[in-house]
């Protein structure tokens, strides 16, 4: 960490324990659970452009309490030093996905001028329904219950 490439860390939840996939690291299987591997499957697909990526269940060997122990205390420089760090909440819902793709178009002015505008603040406010639900669906993933992501949230760089 004292001259690292520049890379990206991922902030998730592991996930179930049950649910495992096998990806390949270097020409090797490895297992990951379901959570990690959709990321994966996402980051490739969006085709970042960023080589290094830091995630915590395939850079520390899991099977050492040693190493996990010694990789805990490093956290905060692992997390300060990345260019970027990624919050992967999972895989969103049709109503998440559509309302972060259409956030930009929202506009949240509902004064109603005449009968124009009352149908048009009748979309808005349509438009401001369909978004509150999105957000309190998005406000409550996983995610949000983990105690690490304060940590990995004050210590990103962006």
């Amino acid at each position: 960490l004292d001259d690292p490439p520049p890379y990206q860390a991922l902030s998730y939840t592991w996930g179930d324990l049950a649910t495992t996939n096998t990806i390949t690291l270097n020409g090797t299987p490895f297992a990951v659970r379901e959570n990690l591997c959709n990321f994966l499957n996402r980051w490739r697909q969006a085709l970042q452009p960023m080589r290094f990526l830091w995630i915590d269940a395939i850079c520390i060997n899991q099977e050492s309490i040693p190493e996990r122990n010694h990789q805990v205390g490093m956290m905060g420089r692992i997390y300060s030093t990345a260019t970027s760090v990624i919050a992967w909440l999972g895989v969103g819902n049709a109503v998440i996905e559509q309302t972060m793709k259409d956030w930009h178009k929202l506009d949240f002015d509902t004064t109603l001028y005449d009968s124009q505008g009352y149908i048009d603040g009748f979309n808005r406010k349509q438009n401001l329904t369909m978004c509150m639900n999105a957000i309190q669906q998005l406000c409550s993933q996983d995610y949000w219950k983990r105690m690490w992501i304060v940590q990995e949230y004050t210590l990103a760089k962006k």
